[in-house]
């Protein structure tokens, strides 16, 4: 009898450390489905934005793109200024439209969880500077590039924008342009004054593109 309540107490921490690990299981998966990481990548030569309309929409945030068109056309002075306004016009309403046609409901980790479960079909960090991209090579630009970056590939944490540089000017130099960061208002930071570890997006290796390669071909057989 006197091992009672010994053996209680062996239980109740039993129990103590079960609920525990199932209140770390459930933080994991809860972490894993409100993750950026994308599929593995496909070239941004090759997408082919179709069904996603681009509307005018008259008077959005012009002091916000007045402040993005001083901070691209700092970059270099080799920048064309109308260049420069239109690439922040483009790119704050781009994101704007985005924020309606994926259906933004809150904050961009509840909406990463709404994907990765099913209950929305995109707006992960990847697809906006997916779906922004076309919109701004369309532009033409003769004074300004365009890149695809990616920060983290790989980690839980991996995430997607686009960069901004003047012509032959370094990627680490440019201006990264981030929809995803707060659900369609468009954020921007200098690659070196940025949290993450920003690379070009030509960096992704072969393998990785032949496995979204792959991916792709398995989504249109099922």
């Amino acid at each position: 009898m006197g091992n009672i309540p010994t053996i209680l107490s062996v239980m109740r921490t039993m129990i103590q450390w079960m609920r525990i690990c199932q209140s770390a299981a459930l933080l994991c998966l809860v972490m894993i489905c409100a993750g950026c990481k994308t599929q593995p990548y496909k070239s941004p030569d090759s997408y082919n934005p179709s069904g996603v309309q681009v509307h005018k929409l008259e008077g959005l945030h012009p002091e916000k793109v007045k402040e993005l068109s001083g901070k691209i056309a700092a970059l270099d002075p080799s920048i064309d200024l109308a260049e420069a306004e239109a690439v922040a016009d483009t790119s704050i309403r781009k994101a704007e439209i985005l924020r309606e046609q994926y259906q933004i409901l809150g904050p961009a980790l509840m909406h990463n969880f709404m994907v990765n479960t099913g209950f929305r079909d995109r707006g992960l960090c990847y697809q906006w500077a997916e779906d922004i991209y076309p919109e701004l090579v369309e532009l033409n630009l003769r004074t300004l590039q365009v890149h695809r970056a990616i920060a983290l590939r790989g980690h839980l944490r991996e995430h997607s924008a686009l960069v901004l540089t003047a012509n032959r000017q370094s990627f680490y130099d440019g201006l990264v342009l981030d929809a995803w960061k707060y659900s369609g208002a468009l954020a921007w930071i200098h690659v070196k004054d940025s949290k993450y570890p920003w690379r070009p997006f030509d960096e992704i290796p072969p393998e990785m593109i032949e496995a979204w390669e792959k991916y792709e071909q398995r989504k249109k057989k099922k």
